[in-house]
C-alpha cells in the first residue's frame, strides 16, 4: 500500500502543479468553486506559512532525512501495515512532490486557496492527512495494546 499511495500522491501533486504553472501566471487567481475555493498561483520559497523563506538547501536536506526516516520506520513497525502504508505513502509522496519543486524551481508551487487559510497544494494536504492518520492510528494501537487494570494502588499506613 505504501508505494501505491506514494506514487499516486506524487503524480497527482506534480500534474496539478504543472497545470497551474502552465495555465495561471504567478500571483493570479481564478475561481474554482465560486469564491469559496480559488486557484491562486503562489511561489513559496519557505515552509508552511512561508517561514524560513529562501532556505532551499535546508528544506531539501530535511525532506530527504524525514522521508527516509518514515520509510525506515514503516518497514520496521510492528503495527498494522495497511493504515501505516496509507499514512506513510501520503506523507512521503507529498514530501517528494514538494522536494521536486524545490530542486527544479527553487520554490514550491501552491495553488489551493480556501480564502481563510494560507494557499497550499496537494502535497501539503497529503502530508497533513497522512500525519493525522498516522498519529490517530498509533494512538489507538498503543492504547489498545496497553494492559487494562495494571495500575498499582497506593497503600496508606
Amino acid at each position: 500500500m505504501l508505494y501505491l499511495y506514494l506514487v499516486v500522491t506524487f503524480l497527482l501533486d506534480r500534474v496539478s502543479k504543472l497545470l497551474v504553472v502552465d495555465g495561471l501566471p504567478p500571483g493570479h487567481s481564478a475561481p474554482l468553486i465560486g469564491d469559496v475555493v480559488r486557484l491562486t498561483h503562489v511561489r513559496n520559497t519557505g515552509a508552511a506559512f512561508g517561514i524560513l523563506s529562501g532556505q532551499t538547501y535546508f528544506f531539501v536536506a530535511v525532506t530527504v532525512f524525514l522521508a527516509g526516516a518514515i520509510l525506515w520506520f514503516y518497514h520496521r513497525s510492528p503495527y498494522g501495515r495497511f493504515i501505516n502504508g496509507v499514512a506513510a505513502g501520503l506523507i512521503v509522496g507529498g514530501a517528494l512532490g514538494n522536494l521536486v519543486d524545490r530542486i527544479i524551481w527553487g520554490f514550491v508551487v501552491d495553488f489551493i486557496d480556501l480564502r481563510v487559510w494560507p494557499v497550499f497544494n496537494i502535497a501539503d494536504a497529503a502530508i497533513v492527512v497522512g500525519g493525522a492518520i498516522m498519529i490517530i492510528h498509533y494512538y489507538r494501537t498503543v492504547e489498545a495494546d496497553s494492559p487494562v487494570g495494571t495500575e498499582t494502588e497506593e497503600v496508606s499506613d
